[in-house]
């Protein structure tokens, strides 16, 4: 009896080394399988296509200073066109965004031979930017250098802008305060900001920022208020005060639904304050000044000049449900 239970633990011990055995063979195989694939390939980055404006040069820049192969070229965003209030000075860099793959400072040179912003008229700067594998993408972007205060547009051709836009963001069901949050998510999601001293006309800034897609706070306001006015709300410029952190002012709109009985604020350039994406939108005095208090003096302004709003909101987070909206946790600013 002895004798047969000493085989089978030989047994058993022969057949758990057979199966270490194996998995230390499996575990050298996959060893040399990842190494395979982490050094015995080539990396390659797909090209980046170009637009009609855009000229990219890729080069295959593998080199031992770089420690890496890079043959995409950068890619840049510009707008369809630049305007430039005639004498006034202008930084072209801040018009275009640049991003690479790997080099997080690409070369930016600007050409700008061609515009004299002396004279009006239309001109072209040309943009190379160059990333530290020597790949390179070149961009012409039209200036336009008119007066300050321009109205060339046709007020006919701008209206049918906006109700082409308020066709595609506006449902007949929708109530008055539904169709007036679908013009601020429109405003606030839709447009790329860049830096922009020019103030026009409303109606003119706002045609600028639809076919351009470029916005600042103040093309915010301009679009927002034509896009309400077309669906007969009523809407009023706001005009802060310096901020605490900065000699800058900041723009909104006061809006009323009622025919101008009680007035909201309404921001679509700024959505998250506290610990909260609270969408800026027809929110009360009270509201508002906590969202400036928070966020260093943000909403600075004369009282004296702009109506009251009502002490009570004009909705509930069930309200914003209701419609699709959900408020979400954000990061809790530091004090």
């Amino acid at each position: 009896m002895a004798k047969r239970e000493s085989r089978a633990h030989r047994r058993r011990r022969v057949m758990r080394n057979r199966i270490i055995l194996a998995l230390v063979l499996l575990v050298i195989i996959v060893v040399v399988v990842l190494v395979f694939i982490v050094f015995g390939k080539k990396k390659k980055n797909p090209v980046n296509p170009s637009t009609d404006n855009t000229e990219t040069t890729a080069e295959d820049s593998t080199t031992e200073d770089l420690g890496y192969e890079d043959s995409q070229a950068p890619q840049v965003t510009a707008p369809t066109y630049i305007y430039i209030s005639l004498g006034d000075s202008v930084a072209y860099k801040s018009y275009i965004v640049v991003n690479d793959d790997h080099d997080d400072y690409p070369t930016i040179e600007v050409d700008n031979s061609d515009v004299d912003l002396s004279a009006e008229g239309d001109y072209v700067v040309h943009y190379k930017v160059t990333d530290a594998a020597g790949n390179a993408t070149e961009v012409d972007v039209p200036v336009i250098v008119g007066p300050a205060e321009e109205a060339h547009v046709d007020e006919d051709v701008i209206y049918e802008l906006a109700d082409q836009v308020l066709a595609e963001i506006i449902d007949d069901e929708m109530t008055d305060l539904e169709k007036v949050f679908a013009v601020f998510f429109y405003a606030r999601d839709s447009f790329e900001y860049v830096p922009n001293e020019s103030k026009w006309e409303y109606k003119q800034e706002a045609y600028k920022m639809m076919t351009t897609g470029y916005d600042n706070c103040y093309g915010n306001v301009c679009v927002s208020k034509l896009l309400l006015e077309r669906l007969g709300f009523e809407s009023i410029f706001v005009e802060g005060g310096d901020m605490d952190y900065m000699d800058e002012h900041h723009y909104w709109n006061m809006v009323s639904i009622d025919g101008g009985e009680t007035w909201y604020h309404y921001d679509s350039a700024i959505w998250v304050w506290r610990r909260r994406e609270i969408p800026i939108c027809m929110v009360t005095d009270k509201v508002f000044m906590e969202i400036s208090d928070r966020h260093d003096g943000l909403y600075n302004f004369d009282k004296s000049k702009y109506p009251a709003t009502p002490t009570e909101d004009l909705w509930t987070e069930d309200d914003l449900e209701s419609m699709g909206i959900y408020i979400e946790e954000a990061a809790e600013p530091e004090e």
